[in-house]
């Protein structure tokens, strides 16, 4: 089971990267949930609609890398990841654009690993980035 989480966990990235928004939600499980620095998304609906503006704004051009991969088991049919990424910018002249640690929950369902929840933060550095590029 571990490399399956670890696959979902790859794919997250991948598809986001893709910009394969269906591949993407595929990923979620029945009830999801995913809490980051912009707001609290509590149905698969509201979590598209954000993936959505996301893939057209900030992701563009972007690409996710993930290390220091920390996964547990909780009960059979659950698992608990935490995830450290950077986010790169690839089209244009390459720097990092913000570092992330992701707490993300993983259910099984129908023989699949699914994503559950996801709670996102985003490392300070991000914010002035931000207040710098708004100057």
């Amino acid at each position: 089971d571990y490399q399956s989480v670890a696959a979902v966990l790859a794919q997250w990235n991948q598809l986001q990267d893709d910009g394969n928004l269906n591949g993407f939600m595929n990923l979620w499980a029945a009830s999801p949930s995913f809490t980051n620095p912009f707001g609290a998304f509590k149905s698969y609906e509201e979590i598209k609609a954000f993936e959505t503006n996301y893939l057209n704004g900030f992701a563009k051009g972007k690409r996710h890398l993930s290390s220091n991969v920390f996964i547990t088991s909780k009960a059979k049919n659950t698992a608990s990841a935490s995830v450290d990424l950077m986010v790169v910018e690839v089209k244009e002249i390459p720097y990092i654009a913000a570092t992330v640690r992701a707490n993300v929950e993983l259910v099984k369902e129908k023989g699949a690993w699914k994503v559950q929840s996801v709670a996102l933060a985003i490392d300070e550095g991000f914010n002035k980035l931000m207040e710098a590029n708004s100057q």
